[in-house]
């Protein structure tokens, strides 16, 4: 009995363990820009453009200016984990921010990355 009852013990400790993920959001963050798409579960950051872009303009008509690719980076809330952030609506399209972003990103363009930690900037 004893046994049946330290196994379950381990188990639920590696169970636990399988689950939590530890990042470190001190470093430099994933980009730096201005939000330019805001929706409940995601946000689209770009970097190299002014406020006044990020306010008035959408992501298809900066795309289009000069032919420039800007730096840009897709954020979304993992909606399968239990997490700190549930929606975006503390923050709106023209906010400056720093965001790092937790695990991989995808190839595309812009990139796509689960959020990990998001901060305003003046």
């Amino acid at each position: 009995m004893k046994r049946i009852v330290v196994l379950s013990v381990l188990s639920l400790f590696f169970i636990a363990g399988c689950h939590s993920e530890e990042y470190d959001y001190t470093g430099d963050p994933t980009i730096e820009g201005y939000l330019v798409e805001v929706e409940d579960k995601s946000i689209l950051v770009v970097d190299g453009i002014t406020k006044e872009q990020a306010v008035h303009m959408s992501w298809i008509e900066l795309s289009k200016v000069d032919g420039k690719q800007y730096d840009a980076h897709s954020f979304h809330i993992d909606s399968s984990v239990f997490g700190f952030f549930e929606s975006f609506t503390d923050v709106k399209k023209g906010d400056k921010v720093k965001v790092w972003g937790k695990g991989g990103a995808n190839e595309s363009y812009p990139p796509q990355s689960k959020l990990g930690k998001i901060e305003l900037t003046k």
